[in-house]
């Protein structure tokens, strides 16, 4: 029995190191990419534009924290315990509950974040109507929503080689997509990016659970 445990106790360490280092590896990459990237946007939305994404970008994960009912976060302990326990039925009925109340909870928070608009943007701005502008990012509000569940599950069911994939690609697409835009379009393409790079996300994340 002492052996045994031993022997599980040994290559539960083999496993978290071998995924620390490539979690570690995973993080170097996104830095850097992540660094070239701020400093290819700074350089083409200067001060003001830098301002104005930080500022919607907040908005949309406030909205996106305060209605997608923290499943992002609850949902993993259940998911891994069915995992650990060979409950196979009762994992694949749990994960489509899941998906369900990520549907519900995206729908809930584009429609808030459409009718509150006009309060987010008299709230968030001193200058200008920035309504429409919130409106418009309704949609990253539920793919943001749908993204954290589909995480959720990916995590619970320790799928950690995939979360790394999903990560570095996403800082790629995050490269890929924001600089020609603000480019082509300047402070503009604010709002574009924001709902590409969600949309990106989502496909990304969704593409590896429904693999898994």
């Amino acid at each position: 029995l002492v052996y045994y445990m031993a022997k599980e106790s040994n290559e539960s360490y083999r496993h978290i190191l071998k995924y620390t280092g490539i979690f570690g590896g995973v993080q170097g990459l996104s830095i850097v990419l992540g660094l070239v990237r701020t400093k290819l946007v700074a350089l083409i939305l200067g001060p003001s534009g830098m301002g104005l994404a930080s500022l919607f970008n907040t908005t949309v994960g406030f909205v996106s924290q305060a209605t997608n009912l923290g499943i992002s976060f609850s949902a993993v302990r259940h998911i891994s315990a069915l995992y650990d326990g060979g409950q196979k039925e009762e994992l694949e009925h749990f994960v489509k509950v899941i998906r369900g109340w990520c549907l519900l909870t995206a729908l809930i928070g584009m429609l808030v974040c459409v009718a509150i608009g006009p309060l987010l943007s008299q709230t968030t701005f001193a200058w200008g109507n920035h309504s429409l502008h919130f409106m418009l990012l309704s949609p990253a509000v539920g793919m943001l929503a749908i993204t954290g569940g589909e995480t959720a599950i990916l995590k619970g069911m320790r799928s950690l080689g995939s979360l790394a994939v999903i990560q570095v690609l996403t800082v790629v697409a995050a490269l890929v997509i924001s600089v020609p835009i603000y480019y082509v379009f300047g402070e503009s393409g604010i709002v574009p990016v924001i709902v590409l790079m969600a949309l990106a996300t989502m496909l990304l994340t969704v593409r590896q659970s429904f693999r898994l």
